[in-house]
């Protein structure tokens, strides 16, 4: 006999169905620019996510034999039903410690109309979902009918679709471990260097937390408006722009430093340098804790200040946690990764510390 219907997937994090109309924008608006952030993070550095993919493989896998499908179980997150389990999260980890690992990928662009195309890409869902239980015929689409839907496009272009997962990390881990896809798609999308844009768009689900859509793209450009309704096209809200996205993500990890290694109220400040001296700073790695039980994290610390350098000019003290490089975080790159951003940084130079409130000087992670 068929297996009996999953049930509904825990609530996520965030209480999505008692969020009201007018705060749900806006909180839609941050967790896609959170996205964004952390998506370039991971194409930046993709081995600085073996501690978190090695957490997230060691977590509680069960299989449930009635529904003869694994699921995932976290404390305080959704469950997600899963097909191979461990498998797959060890196959990726496997892939990102292997030679073919090593790689640095350009940022994607955040583009306007394609997250327009993985709006329509929810709808999809939706309306597959509702068709089950309908006699209407379903008009099935394709990514590149979406796509073109909006714009030209060239080289290619793709799409991922993650349910149940409202956390910035844990849906780029879902798409990087992809469970039970035998072509791995989600994770050759993450990884594919000829994509240089991408589109997000996120939605409540009825039953099943958040649905999270994205859509990639090599060349794109949108459709130009039709002469006669030039005149009134409304006008695109624009991105979230890079001093907000930095705001959000930083704030997030001061709050994380604050919980897991300091003890201490964190305060961020910012330190812009004009000046095409050396800056007149040395940086070091340590290891901290992650975000996630079991996880490590490599933190970039201000270890010594040059006396009347750039830095010091600018405030910058020692025992400091750089944040951002030009709203670049450093947090999921790393000490290599944030001196490469170091070495091609154009100036100004903007950089985001964190340090205690009560400390402005010395050591902050000192035990």
């Amino acid at each position: 006999p068929p297996p009996p219907p999953p049930p509904p997937i825990q609530p996520t994090t965030q209480d999505w169905g008692a969020m009201s109309k007018e705060e749900l924008p806006d909180t839609l608006k941050q967790a896609v620019a959170k996205l964004h952030q952390t998506l370039n993070a991971f194409r930046l550095n993709p081995r600085n996510s073996i501690p978190a993919l090695r957490d997230h493989r060691m977590r509680a896998y069960e299989f449930d034999r009635e529904l003869r499908k694994y699921k995932l179980v976290r404390k305080n997150r959704p469950i997600v039903m899963l097909q191979e389990g461990t498998e797959a999260a060890q196959e990726a980890l496997d892939w990102l410690q292997s030679d073919e690992g090593r790689i640095t990928l350009k940022p994607l662009e955040y583009d306007v109309e394609l997250s327009k195309v993985s709006e329509d890409r929810i709808q999809a869902h939706l309306a597959h979902a509702a068709s089950e239980n309908s006699t209407e015929q379903l008009i099935e689409t394709s990514c590149e009918s979406r796509v073109t839907k909006y714009g030209t496009w060239s080289k290619t272009v793709g799409e991922s679709f993650v349910l149940g997962e409202d956390e910035a990390r844990e849906i780029v881990l879902n798409l990087l471990v992809d469970d039970g896809a035998e072509e791995r798609e989600n994770r050759v999308a993450l990884l594919n260097p000829i994509f240089k844009k991408v589109g997000i768009a996120m939605q409540p689900h009825p039953t099943q937390g958040l649905m999270v859509a994205l859509t990639y793209a090599g060349r794109f450009e949108r459709h130009p408006p039709p002469k006669a309704a030039a005149e009134n096209l409304p006008e695109l809200p624009p991105p979230p722009s890079a001093d907000h996205v930095a705001k959000s993500v930083a704030a997030d990890i001061r709050q994380f430093l604050t919980m897991t290694e300091t003890g201490h109220d964190m305060e961020e400040y910012e330190a812009i340098i004009t000046s095409s001296n050396k800056l007149g700073i040395q940086l070091e790695p340590r290891e901290g804790k992650g975000a996630l039980e079991g996880e490590t994290c490599e933190l970039v610390v201000v270890k010594a200040v040059q006396p009347g350098g750039s830095c010091q000019r600018a405030g910058v003290t020692v025992g400091s946690h750089l944040l951002f490089i030009n709203g670049q975080t450093t947090h999921y790159c790393g000490y290599q990764g944030a001196m490469d951003l170091l070495k091609g940084a154009s100036r100004p130079l903007t950089l985001r510390f964190a340090r205690p409130v009560d400390a402005l000087s010395g050591d902050l992670f000192a035990r």
